[in-house]
């Protein structure tokens, strides 16, 4: 659902934080968020809290897209006041996020400049201002948590000087700047009004430094030795199966004879087997080596047994055919 993410919001340790970073009273700095979004940016179903500004969408659309978005009521040229009915349109979450859905059918990212959003309502076209790459970006960081949103809060302060103002309370500067002008002082009384209640309220006993400061990044974690991969054991390069049925073949015996010939105790199974034994009771023979390098070797150990059985197998039929014929004459 568009405007709805992780929605972390942040506490009263996080505004202590920026307060103290920047010199100011962490009163003077939610009193802004109290007036803007009555210092939640989410909606209670969840999205995040944007309001959409006719005027600006008008300002970052030319041409055929401007008349279009006149044409569909979604853009005008100038604000017109709340008082006034400049957002009867936007009495509900539901027909803000409906707005902004069809003006980015139009021009996605003029849409999204033309959206004040979160808990401090900051216009997506200073994206920029505050350390984003586009609009969009800064909304989708924004639905995430209010960490990117305090956090842009701060660059913009900082970009347009407004820190001074802060710390001085001087509030007609702040709406002057902040809120572009043409509130006539509505919205400084209002931050005002704000900052002297949580003065006395919540941040009454306020101390710079109060709020110990936890590291960004966590400690590099301890190095855990990753082992080396093993090597892959090569395949034999050529089936046992194979080898019996031509070695049968050529000395015209039975595949039964030769493989009882392998499996028997004489045979290359049994000679394998029998060496396997006495390099287990010998001391020292395969130290350092482990069982994945054996399993690399042993296959090719096989293969060179089975060609000295063959080449043994093939005598002892040669001799017998030999002693045969002599009996024959």
């Amino acid at each position: 659902m568009l405007g709805k993410g992780r929605a972390e919001a942040i506490g009263d340790r996080d505004i202590a934080l920026l307060a103290d970073d920047m010199g100011v009273h962490p009163a003077d700095l939610e009193a802004i968020a109290k007036v803007e979004s009555r210092g939640f940016g989410w909606f209670k179903d969840g999205r995040m809290k944007i309001l959409f500004e006719k005027h600006w969408f008008h300002k970052h659309l030319s041409g055929a897209n401007r008349n279009k978005a006149v044409r569909l009521g979604l853009a005008r040229k100038n604000w017109i006041s709340p008082k006034r009915g400049g957002y009867k349109e936007q009495s509900s979450p539901g027909a803000r996020y409906n707005l902004l859905k069809a003006a980015i059918e139009i021009d996605e990212e003029a849409a999204y400049r033309s959206i004040s959003m979160g808990k401090f309502q900051i216009m997506g076209f200073n994206h920029g201002t505050c350390g984003f790459v586009s609009a969009k970006h800064m909304f989708v960081q924004f639905v995430d948590t209010e960490v990117q949103q305090l956090r842009a809060f701060a660059n913009f302060l900082r970009e347009n000087n407004l820190t001074s103002a802060i710390r001085n309370r001087d509030f007609e500067t702040v709406e002057e700047v902040y809120n572009g002008g043409g509130l006539g002082g509505a919205y400084a009384r209002r931050m005002k009004k704000a900052s002297d209640a949580l003065r006395a309220g919540k941040w009454k006993d306020y101390q710079p430094g109060q709020f110990a400061r936890v590291p960004e990044l966590s400690p590099e974690p301890a190095r855990v030795p990753v082992p080396e991969p093993r090597p892959e054991a090569k395949p034999i390069p050529r089936d046992v199966e194979d080898v019996v049925r031509d070695v049968a073949a050529e000395d015209r015996v039975s595949t039964t004879e030769v493989g009882g010939g392998l499996l028997g105790a004489g045979g290359v199974i049994g000679v394998a087997k029998e060496a396997v034994d006495v390099a287990r009771d010998a001391r020292g023979v395969f130290d350092g080596i482990d069982g994945q390098t054996l399993l690399t070797v042993l296959p090719w150990a096989a293969v060179a047994g089975l060609g000295f059985w063959i080449w043994r197998e093939r005598r002892r039929h040669k001799k017998k055919a030999r002693a045969a014929a002599k009996a024959a004459m």
